[in-house]
């Protein structure tokens, strides 16, 4: 079995669609929580609705588009459909109005443009929320097993996760080595988690979980 191919399959798409998460939703987020802009609030409240519709009532359209655009079977079927998630946004949006506008304001003054205030100012004021996101992108990446299954035919183009149900057959199973993958698969989340936890912690207490 492919075990190395599937790490690294893990290590990429994770790593891949999580930095992705972070640009397209921090440069998403910024207009709804400091621009005025018509309908923002509208197409703001829109967006979020969708939080609403379980993901298996999109799994088929979506697979649907993967097909007819060529996207089966390759990284781009499992890089880019994680990054219409709307929860990103309205995360980092909520964690972007708590931060106090004094130095935005200062900033233009000195001549600052839209985009030099948000990777100036917002950004690095915005660390923790940025790892705390990461994380959480990180391991549903890493965690996913439905949809590897549904789009990727190759064995050796699984992840980790879809590629131990190999050793669960109909007729068979390999306990000891769907254990003993199991706390391989979960063993990174882990120690990445144990490292940054005091930043997950800051940036809950922080972020829009206090209701802004």
């Amino acid at each position: 079995m492919p075990v190395a191919r599937w790490l690294f399959n893990s290590v990429f798409v994770s790593s891949s669609v999580t930095m992705l998460v972070l640009v397209v939703a921090s440069m998403a987020a910024y207009p709804f929580a400091r621009m005025d802009f018509p309908g923002r609030d509208v197409i703001f409240l829109t967006l979020g609705a969708s939080l609403l519709i379980p993901s298996q009532v999109t799994m088929i359209p979506v697979f649907l588009i993967i097909k007819n655009i060529g996207w089966l079977d390759t990284y781009n079927a499992m890089i880019w459909p994680p990054l219409s998630g709307f929860f990103a946004v309205f995360f980092l949006r909520q964690f972007f109005m708590t931060l106090p506008r004094e130095m935005e304001e200062a900033a233009v003054i000195d001549g600052c443009s839209s985009l030099q205030v948000f990777w100036r100012i917002i950004l690095p004021l915005s660390k923790s929320a940025l790892i705390t996101l990461a994380i959480f992108t990180f391991l549903g990446i890493w965690n996913q097993l439905y949809w590897p299954l549904i789009v990727l035919n190759r064995v050796e183009m699984r992840n980790l996760t879809a590629g131990l149900t190999i050793f669960n057959g109909q007729y068979w199973s390999h306990q000891g080595m769907i254990m003993a993958g199991a706390v391989f698969t979960s063993l990174p989340v882990v120690l990445v988690y144990i490292v940054l936890q005091e930043r997950v912690s800051e940036s809950m207490i922080l972020s829009g979980l206090a209701g802004r």
